[in-house]
């Protein structure tokens, strides 16, 4: 082989591990392989899983790998242990308001990074609400609207921490449009931006828009009146998002400290 060939070949050589993926460690391969079980049905629910010796001899990997691969899966809330005679590692039951929870501190740890922007949470929100206010007024059951007047009645007499029932009100619109996926993904996206922010009791004239566009939006709804419902959800969060973005994110305790969001 002369040594331009040579020269050749090595390069081949070198281009081609660009495109390889690295070996991960061997707990998290295992990790994913269990969750998958999991996801797939394969586990379901209060299974017990084999001792940590019969999971290592099945996958070839040493107690200790196990170990660290169950500690992450419990994190995430898959499994959970119990001590004792009739203990072990047992598959969790799956909780909408943990999983809820979850993801909302995830989007709260994103958000002080370079991954999600202040412009993606506020247009995540209205690819969200917007078609769940559809959806609650074609969906809507008279204890839906019951709780929505006591919670806009709430709202409306409250004069110090007010944010709490604006977001009961929202919250109450994802619930009557009867998605349950659908209030479980946009409450934590809903809680990440009310962290950010400081809306003031005493910004009247905010607060008064507030209360009609909520006063609207549960008219359509009370009328199954779903575009219009829609509509008038695009419109309360369009002025709020503006009101979101002149207010500027919640001052860091820290003095100096940067906007958690990037600028877009």
């Amino acid at each position: 082989m002369t040594e331009s060939t040579s020269r050749v070949v090595q390069g081949r050589a070198t281009a081609s591990l660009d495109s390889v993926n690295r070996i991960r460690p061997a707990y998290e391969q295992v990790a994913d392989q269990l969750r998958q079980l999991i996801v797939r049905g394969d586990l379901s629910p209060g299974d017990r899983l084999p001792s940590e010796g019969d999971v290592a001899t099945a996958f070839g990997v040493s107690r200790g790998t196990v170990r660290e691969a169950l500690r992450v899966l419990a994190s995430a809330n898959l499994l959970y242990s119990v001590r004792g005679a009739n203990g072990g590692t047992f598959v969790a039951q799956s909780d909408p308001t943990a999983i809820s929870e979850y993801l909302e501190t995830g989007l709260g740890l994103l958000s002080g990074t370079e991954a999600i922007s202040l412009d993606e949470l506020l247009e995540a929100r209205e690819l969200l609400e917007v078609p769940a206010a559809r959806r609650a007024a074609e969906r809507r059951t008279e204890q839906h609207l019951v709780d929505l007047r006591e919670a806009l009645e709430a709202e409306r007499a409250e004069t110090g921490v007010r944010f709490h029932h604006h977001r009961r009100f929202h919250v109450l619109v994802l619930e009557a449009s009867g998605n349950a996926l659908l209030q479980m993904v946009t409450v934590p996206v809903f809680g990440v931006i009310r962290s950010q922010f400081v809306l003031q009791p005493s910004e009247k004239e905010l607060w008064a828009g507030i209360d009609a566009d909520h006063v609207e939006i549960l008219r359509l709804i009370e009328d199954g009146d779903g575009d219009g419902a829609a509509q008038a959800m695009q419109n309360h969060l369009v002025r709020l998002n503006a009101v979101y973005r002149s207010l500027g994110p919640r001052p860091s305790a820290a003095e100096g400290v940067p906007s958690p969001f990037r600028a877009r």
